[in-house]
């Protein structure tokens, strides 16, 4: 009997470079417990709170979702180049990015809007954003979580700045109200490495410590003036679980044609079934919510014409296809673990003014000289008998069928998954299993 625990964790962070130190702005306040808002550590808070119920237009929830999930695909087949397992979070990637923006302006701010796809105005752009976190975050129906315990399905925020450097109130503003993220003030100037492991102690402690080195050694500098963190941690049981003892080795073919043995998971469910050119599809619901794993399954050799035509229209015209049908499941347990270096593929997405000279973040701060000097994005996710942690598409996209034909369907080659909310359309995972023995 092969069992583990399952779940998965994503972070990404933004970094930004500065060349002029500065001092501190007179629109900022100070945690109660520091001495001054230049004390390494110390809350550089807005005076806004959290919007706790946000209500953005639908129409304006539906476009930044439709957005997030164009900019998903393209920053997929972007790095998808590379061969191997893969796996990465775009809302993380774009809710970190859509924070940084509230800071871009000029071309810099035209550029980055259009390479994430998200053409809304700030004014509108940052209340959906928070709407559809909190509609991720609290699900109708909570459901179990992948460990026995409760489902959960964190976001997380914030942003560490230089102290003494002077940041814009409404930028701190727009963090605090509709990202819930603290400013806090670290010296990246005096003891780089110190700041490193106060960032990297955060994203620990936000994914239950499955990433604790999202930041390697060197990554911050002196000259470093602003770090955006956003972290997103899930775990939810399968509505119906796989049986342990149904679990078996059997053959998996990777890419150059070789095979493995792996523990495969069997089962026969009612779910959400679909084929089309060059793939068949199946969705597997989750107990929590509108979640589910969406896993798609290439003709023999047609992955990468899979990987290169996925589009938020596809993707929807393949879930509105699925039929409810009694199906015989072999998938392999896996794990993934991906870190990123995502400066070159944004760039080349069309967004690289913003990693040169001259980028225009004047609304982080008014003085000119900011830059981002990296976007770093890590992943793991684990998927077993039990579940995931991770979040997903819905079993409401399942249609009846007056035939209710039985089906068969056996990942035994590489394959792509997508966890996906179905109250929201958000894709919160995506990526490829090449090799799940590795």
């Amino acid at each position: 009997m092969y069992f583990s625990r399952s779940f998965a964790r994503s972070l990404t962070v933004a970094s930004l470079l500065a060349a002029l130190p500065g001092c501190i702005g007179p629109t900022t306040s100070v945690d109660d417990d520091c001495a001054g808002a230049s004390d390494p550590g110390c809350v550089v808070a807005s005076a806004q709170q959290r919007v706790e119920s946000p209500s953005a237009p639908a129409i304006d929830v539906a476009t930044v979702v439709h957005g997030n999930t164009a900019f998903a695909f393209n920053l997929y087949r972007q790095i998808a180049g590379s061969p191997g397992n893969l796996c990465l979070s775009p809302f993380s990637v774009s809710e970190s990015l859509a924070m940084t923006m509230a800071g871009a302006r000029g071309y810099t701010a035209l550029e980055m809007a259009a390479a994430l796809h998200l053409g809304l105005p700030p004014s509108r752009l940052h209340p959906a954003f928070n709407t559809i976190d909190h509609a991720l975050t609290h699900p109708a129906n909570p459901g179990a979580g992948a460990d026995g315990g409760v489902f959960h399905l964190g976001i997380a925020s914030a942003v560490w700045d230089q102290q003494g450097y002077p940041f814009a109130a409404p930028f701190l503003d727009t963090l605090a109200r509709d990202y819930g993220a603290e400013a806090r003030s670290v010296d990246f100037s005096g003891t780089p490495d110190q700041a490193l492991s106060t960032i990297n102690g955060w994203m620990s402690e936000h994914t239950g410590e499955w990433i604790d080195s999202l930041l390697d050694p060197g990554s911050i500098t002196g000259a470093t003036r602003l770090v955006l963190g956003n972290a997103v941690s899930f775990s939810a049981a399968w509505k119906t679980p796989f049986d342990p003892d149904d679990t078996r080795f059997a053959t998996f073919t990777r890419p150059d044609g070789t095979t493995r043995e792996v523990p495969t998971m069997t089962a026969k469910q009612d779910l959400g079934y679909g084929e089309g050119p060059g793939y068949a599809a199946l969705q597997i619901p989750y107990d929590a919510g509108d979640l589910s794993m969406i896993l798609l399954l290439p003709s023999p050799g047609g992955m990468v014409s899979l990987e290169s035509t996925l589009t938020p229209a596809r993707l929807t015209s393949i879930v509105d296809g699925l039929d409810r049908r009694s199906v015989s499941v072999s998938l392999p347990v896996f794990k993934i673990e991906s870190s990123i270096a995502l400066a070159s593929p944004l760039a080349a997405l069309g967004m690289p003014t913003a990693f040169t000279d001259l980028a225009d973040f004047t609304g982080i701060s008014p003085r000119h000289g900011l830059a981002l000097d990296s976007v770093v994005h890590r992943t793991f996710i684990d998927v077993d008998e039990a579940g995931t942690e991770a979040a997903a598409a819905t079993a409401t996209g399942f249609k009846a069928t007056a035939a209710y034909l039985p089906a068969a369907i056996s990942f035994d080659r590489p394959y792509l998954f997508l966890i996906r909310d179905g109250h929201t359309g958000t894709v919160l995972f995506l990526g490829r299993v090449e090799d799940p023995s590795t």
